[in-house]
């Protein structure tokens, strides 16, 4: 399920390329953060994206016991809800915010309707108890604050319910060979091949460079949620997930994009897999992904610099700044101007 949409990084969204998938050992539920993928996002003025980028939002059905749907709404819901707070009025008629809303909207969206469909066709099994673990993980989270800081973020991080207390809430029982719609519906160990919009997938066991992975090759663009409910890698070792295919990741100095294309250990820095990176401020840089947190990268010597406050200037290029950048219409150079809390 992947969203074609620009690359901004949320911190309460965990989109990625689906290279692993499943609910390994990573950061707790504050930390998780995602990007979503396709086109850039320089300077205001980004259409939101539609629904019909992702799962229907049909109103799942009750015959769960409406249990997928509160524990969706009392997490990601919840986090959500904790955003919009940040944000004074007239930070809500900004593109920037529009956009962001509506995103964490789609993916509440699909956690309620794929959550209640698994449960409602008994595909999986659903644990109330682990279940309110980690909604209070979620609430602890909340509480340290989920303003832009922690939305606009410089790399994607773990799954949405990648928390070590969200463990054990969702076991898919969907064994080799059954249909899926979402990885989670499979037993732990496969994946979910070759599902398209409203089309059941296979649950299969992980492949290697040149199997299938993810949506079928004709589906089209989709919503991917690296959703952490059980282990559920998209490729086996070594590979990693890019569209319908299983690519092998590479080793020292190969190529790479993402930090999923680089094999375990190694991290994606200025196009090549390696040790090195994000730097600090002065350091050499092709992308914001290549700084450190509060740093973006100078087109101007490609080095990494400090983000400006409001009131800094800045261009079209939105990274500049720790809010975004207001450009006049006709113009090319702005004015830095906080958003929902970025200072």
């Amino acid at each position: 399920m992947r969203l074609a949409a620009c690359g901004l990084a949320l911190g309460l969204l965990a989109c990625g390329s689906g290279s692993s998938g499943g609910s390994q050992p990573g950061p707790d539920a504050g930390s998780d953060t995602g990007i979503v993928e396709s086109g850039t996002r320089d300077g205001a003025g980004q259409d939101a994206p539609s629904s019909s980028d992702g799962p229907s939002t049909d109103a799942p059905s009750a015959s769960d016991g409406g249990a997928g749907v509160a524990f969706c709404d009392a997490t990601y819901g919840a986090r959500k809800t904790a955003f919009e707070g940040c944000c004074p009025s007239g930070d809500t008629t900004t593109s920037d915010y529009i956009f962001v809303d509506a995103v964490l909207g789609i993916i509440l969206q699909a956690c309620e309707s794929y959550l209640s469909s698994a449960i409602e066709h008994g595909r999986v099994r659903f644990d109330p108890n682990a279940a309110q673990a980690c909604e209070a993980s979620f609430q602890q989270t909340i509480s340290q604050g989920v303003c832009w800081p922690q939305i606009d973020t410089n790399a994607p991080g773990g799954p949405t319910f990648g928390a070590s207390a969200c463990t054990g809430v969702v076991t898919g029982l969907q064994a080799a060979g059954a249909p899926c719609a979402v990885d989670f519906e499979c037993v732990d160990g496969l994946t979910c091949v070759g599902w398209a919009q409203g089309a059941d997938g296979t649950c299969t066991m992980p492949g290697g460079p040149g199997a299938a992975c993810e949506r079928a090759a004709d589906a089209g663009a989709g919503l991917y949620v690296d959703w952490g409910l059980g282990m559920h890698p998209s490729c086996a070792s070594g590979a990693y997930c890019s569209g319908p295919k299983c690519v092998a990741q590479g080793g020292s100095g190969a190529a790479c994009t993402t930090d999923d294309a680089c094999t375990t250990g190694l991290t994606c820095h200025e196009g090549k897999c390696g040790t090195t990176g994000p730097a600090a401020t002065g350091g050499a840089c092709q992308g914001k992904s290549d700084c450190q947190e509060g740093l973006y990268c100078d087109p101007s010597g490609n080095t990494c610099q400090p983000r400006a406050p409001a009131g800094g200037a800045c261009t079209s290029n939105s990274d500049v700044c720790k809010g975004y950048c207001a450009v006049p219409d006709g113009g090319s150079n702005g004015v830095c101007t906080a958003v929902c809390g970025s200072g």
